[in-house]
């Protein structure tokens, strides 16, 4: 037992589990955004979650569409609008080429945290 507990006093293991925490740190903030592709995946993730977050017709927009390159590429929201629009709904695509689960959960938290008015 005494064995194990040496070990995990160690200092070059307390140093390398700081570091390991300092990478995770900084994931988490979105360092290493810098050092991606343009056009890597992880960059068209970004990409679309940053503009579907940020921009004001988003406000006024009660149908949000979420899915995967179907409906990214699939479903063209100007038709949809033009549709709608009558009736008076605004429509929005958050949809994401190649999304897994989670990516899409993570984009439509932020989304429903900052727009309000979007009912599910």
């Amino acid at each position: 037992m005494r064995s194990y507990l040496r070990f995990f006093q160690d200092k070059s293991f307390l140093s390398a589990i700081f570091i390991l925490i300092l990478i995770e740190i900084s994931m988490q903030f979105g360092c290493y955004r810098i050092f991606q592709k343009k056009t890597s995946y992880g960059a068209n993730v970004n990409r679309i979650i940053h503009q579907s977050v940020n921009e004001d017709h988003l406000s006024r927009t009660n149908v949000l569409i979420l899915g995967t390159s179907l409906a990214y590429e699939g479903i063209s929201v100007n038709q949809l609008n033009e549709t709608l629009n009558p009736i008076g709904y605004h429509a929005h695509s958050i949809a994401l080429p190649g999304a897994e689960l989670i990516v899409q959960s993570l984009v439509l938290d932020d989304t429903l945290q900052k727009y309000k008015n979007i009912e599910w």
